[in-house]
Protein backbone atom coordinates (compact mmCIF):
# COMPACT_ATOMS: atom_id res chain seq x y z
CA UNK A 1 0.00 0.00 0.00
CA UNK A 2 0.93 3.78 -0.79
CA UNK A 3 0.99 5.93 2.07
CA UNK A 4 1.71 9.70 2.34
CA UNK A 5 4.17 11.19 4.83
CA UNK A 6 5.08 14.61 5.93
CA UNK A 7 3.60 17.57 3.49
CA UNK A 8 7.36 17.74 1.87
CA UNK A 9 5.72 14.67 -0.70
CA UNK A 10 7.56 11.94 1.81
CA UNK A 11 5.31 8.57 0.69
CA UNK A 12 6.06 5.31 1.71
CA UNK A 13 5.79 2.00 0.65
CA UNK A 14 5.16 -0.93 2.42
CA UNK A 15 4.97 -4.73 1.99
CA UNK A 16 2.64 -6.75 3.75
CA UNK A 17 2.88 -10.54 4.55
CA UNK A 18 -0.08 -12.38 5.89
CA UNK A 19 -1.16 -8.57 7.10
CA UNK A 20 1.79 -7.91 8.49
CA UNK A 21 4.40 -5.41 7.44
CA UNK A 22 7.32 -7.09 6.36
CA UNK A 23 8.91 -4.43 4.49
CA UNK A 24 9.11 -0.67 3.58
CA UNK A 25 10.84 1.46 1.06
CA UNK A 26 10.16 5.58 0.95
CA UNK A 27 10.49 8.16 -1.86
CA UNK A 28 10.44 11.60 -2.39
CA UNK A 29 7.78 12.60 -4.64
CA UNK A 30 7.93 16.55 -5.88
CA UNK A 31 4.50 18.20 -7.25
CA UNK A 32 5.08 21.17 -6.49
CA UNK A 33 5.48 22.11 -10.63
CA UNK A 34 2.39 19.90 -11.23
CA UNK A 35 -0.03 21.96 -13.28
CA UNK A 36 -2.91 23.59 -11.42
CA UNK A 37 -6.47 23.26 -12.58
CA UNK A 38 -9.53 25.12 -12.18
CA UNK A 39 -12.57 22.62 -11.55
CA UNK A 40 -16.35 22.69 -11.49
CA UNK A 41 -16.42 25.95 -13.77
CA UNK A 42 -19.84 27.10 -14.42
CA UNK A 43 -22.10 30.03 -14.99
CA UNK A 44 -24.57 31.56 -12.21
CA UNK A 45 -27.02 33.91 -12.88
CA UNK A 46 -30.48 34.29 -14.95
CA UNK A 47 -29.88 33.84 -18.64
CA UNK A 48 -31.86 36.99 -19.48
CA UNK A 49 -31.12 40.38 -21.28
CA UNK A 50 -30.33 43.25 -18.39
CA UNK A 51 -28.91 40.54 -15.31
CA UNK A 52 -25.32 39.84 -14.77
CA UNK A 53 -23.90 36.53 -14.83
CA UNK A 54 -21.42 35.62 -12.77
CA UNK A 55 -18.40 32.70 -13.12
CA UNK A 56 -17.35 29.98 -10.80
CA UNK A 57 -14.59 27.92 -10.44
CA UNK A 58 -12.57 25.84 -7.63
CA UNK A 59 -9.07 25.79 -7.58
CA UNK A 60 -7.34 22.44 -7.48
CA UNK A 61 -3.11 21.37 -7.54
CA UNK A 62 -2.33 17.72 -6.54
CA UNK A 63 0.78 19.12 -4.95
CA UNK A 64 -0.87 21.45 -2.71
CA UNK A 65 0.35 24.68 -4.00
CA UNK A 66 -1.12 27.67 -3.61
CA UNK A 67 -3.31 29.77 -6.08
CA UNK A 68 -0.74 32.73 -7.33
CA UNK A 69 -3.26 34.34 -9.63
CA UNK A 70 -6.62 33.20 -11.85
CA UNK A 71 -7.88 34.64 -15.46
CA UNK A 72 -10.53 34.74 -16.97
CA UNK A 73 -12.59 34.65 -20.60
CA UNK A 74 -15.85 34.96 -21.87
CA UNK A 75 -17.07 33.83 -25.19
CA UNK A 76 -20.18 33.76 -27.32
CA UNK A 77 -21.86 32.13 -30.20
CA UNK A 78 -24.20 31.32 -32.85
CA UNK A 79 -24.57 27.69 -31.53
CA UNK A 80 -24.26 25.59 -29.25
CA UNK A 81 -21.20 23.62 -30.42
CA UNK A 82 -17.99 25.26 -32.00
CA UNK A 83 -17.96 29.06 -33.62
CA UNK A 84 -17.08 30.84 -30.52
CA UNK A 85 -15.14 34.24 -30.20
CA UNK A 86 -14.05 36.07 -27.14
CA UNK A 87 -15.96 38.79 -25.59
CA UNK A 88 -14.56 42.39 -25.69
CA UNK A 89 -15.30 44.94 -22.84
CA UNK A 90 -16.21 48.55 -24.08
CA UNK A 91 -13.13 49.58 -25.49
CA UNK A 92 -12.42 46.43 -27.44
CA UNK A 93 -9.98 44.84 -25.39
CA UNK A 94 -10.73 40.97 -24.30
CA UNK A 95 -13.34 41.11 -21.40
CA UNK A 96 -11.08 39.70 -18.36
CA UNK A 97 -13.46 39.98 -14.92
CA UNK A 98 -15.56 37.07 -13.75
CA UNK A 99 -19.01 38.98 -14.60
CA UNK A 100 -20.66 39.38 -17.51
CA UNK A 101 -23.29 42.21 -18.21
CA UNK A 102 -26.34 40.26 -20.35
CA UNK A 103 -26.95 43.16 -22.92
CA UNK A 104 -29.14 42.85 -25.84
CA UNK A 105 -26.75 41.68 -28.29
CA UNK A 106 -26.66 38.33 -26.81
CA UNK A 107 -29.81 37.39 -26.88
CA UNK A 108 -30.22 33.85 -28.61
CA UNK A 109 -26.56 33.09 -28.30
CA UNK A 110 -24.36 30.90 -26.62
CA UNK A 111 -21.99 32.46 -23.61
CA UNK A 112 -18.91 30.20 -21.73
CA UNK A 113 -16.94 31.12 -19.27
CA UNK A 114 -13.35 30.31 -18.95
CA UNK A 115 -10.59 30.05 -16.37
CA UNK A 116 -6.83 29.31 -16.12
CA UNK A 117 -5.17 28.89 -13.01
CA UNK A 118 -1.70 29.38 -11.75
CA UNK A 119 0.92 29.01 -9.32
CA UNK A 120 3.96 31.49 -8.31
CA UNK A 121 5.77 29.24 -10.81
CA UNK A 122 3.09 26.94 -13.35
CA UNK A 123 0.12 28.20 -15.20
CA UNK A 124 -2.46 25.65 -15.90
CA UNK A 125 -4.46 25.12 -18.85
CA UNK A 126 -8.04 26.90 -19.47
CA UNK A 127 -11.13 25.33 -18.28
CA UNK A 128 -14.33 26.33 -19.82
CA UNK A 129 -18.03 26.21 -18.20
CA UNK A 130 -20.59 23.72 -20.27
CA UNK A 131 -22.38 26.63 -22.65
CA UNK A 132 -25.80 28.81 -21.58
CA UNK A 133 -28.36 29.98 -24.00
CA UNK A 134 -29.40 33.61 -23.41
CA UNK A 135 -33.03 33.48 -23.84
CA UNK A 136 -35.27 35.67 -26.01
CA UNK A 137 -37.57 37.46 -24.13
CA UNK A 138 -41.13 36.25 -25.35
CA UNK A 139 -43.69 38.56 -26.96
CA UNK A 140 -47.28 39.52 -27.16
CA UNK A 141 -48.92 39.88 -30.58
CA UNK A 142 -52.27 40.28 -31.74
CA UNK A 143 -53.85 41.67 -28.56
CA UNK A 144 -57.39 42.26 -28.41
CA UNK A 145 -60.81 42.11 -26.90
CA UNK A 146 -62.73 38.81 -26.94
CA UNK A 147 -66.62 39.38 -25.91
CA UNK A 148 -69.42 42.08 -26.39
CA UNK A 149 -68.10 45.63 -25.45
CA UNK A 150 -70.90 46.46 -24.13
CA UNK A 151 -72.21 47.92 -20.53
CA UNK A 152 -72.33 45.13 -17.91
CA UNK A 153 -70.77 42.89 -19.93
CA UNK A 154 -67.49 40.75 -19.20
CA UNK A 155 -64.92 40.88 -21.75
CA UNK A 156 -61.52 38.92 -22.01
CA UNK A 157 -57.81 39.43 -23.63
CA UNK A 158 -57.24 38.04 -26.09
CA UNK A 159 -53.72 37.77 -27.30
CA UNK A 160 -51.17 35.65 -29.02
CA UNK A 161 -47.95 34.53 -27.03
CA UNK A 162 -44.69 33.92 -28.27
CA UNK A 163 -41.12 32.44 -27.38
CA UNK A 164 -38.69 31.55 -29.44
CA UNK A 165 -37.42 29.18 -26.76
CA UNK A 166 -40.32 27.46 -26.56
CA UNK A 167 -40.27 28.36 -22.80
CA UNK A 168 -43.93 27.99 -21.25
CA UNK A 169 -45.61 31.17 -19.93
CA UNK A 170 -45.21 31.61 -16.07
CA UNK A 171 -47.45 34.72 -15.36
CA UNK A 172 -49.54 37.49 -17.90
CA UNK A 173 -50.29 40.76 -16.10
CA UNK A 174 -52.94 42.22 -18.12
CA UNK A 175 -54.30 45.93 -17.69
CA UNK A 176 -57.47 47.22 -18.69
CA UNK A 177 -57.02 50.86 -19.97
CA UNK A 178 -59.31 53.52 -21.53
CA UNK A 179 -58.13 56.69 -23.02
CA UNK A 180 -60.02 60.33 -21.95
CA UNK A 181 -58.49 63.41 -23.45
CA UNK A 182 -55.54 61.85 -24.41
CA UNK A 183 -54.91 60.50 -20.82
CA UNK A 184 -54.99 56.66 -20.49
CA UNK A 185 -56.89 55.97 -17.20
CA UNK A 186 -56.55 51.80 -15.29
CA UNK A 187 -59.90 50.20 -15.23
CA UNK A 188 -58.65 47.12 -13.89
CA UNK A 189 -56.22 44.49 -13.97
CA UNK A 190 -56.94 40.43 -14.88
CA UNK A 191 -57.89 38.31 -17.70
CA UNK A 192 -61.39 39.36 -17.71
CA UNK A 193 -63.18 43.31 -17.00
CA UNK A 194 -66.72 43.59 -16.66
CA UNK A 195 -67.57 46.66 -18.40
CA UNK A 196 -68.71 49.50 -16.58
Amino acid sequence: RLKKGSFSGTYTIEYLVAGLEADSISFELDLSNAKPTATGVNIAGIPFEGQTLKGNYNYFHIGDMPMESASFAWYVSEREIGGYAQIKDENGENLVVDELYVSNEYQGKYIKFGVTVTTATVPGSEVLSDPIKISVPPTVTDVGIDGDVKRGEIVSADYNYDNPDNLPMDKMEVRWLKRHNDTEIELGTGESYRIR
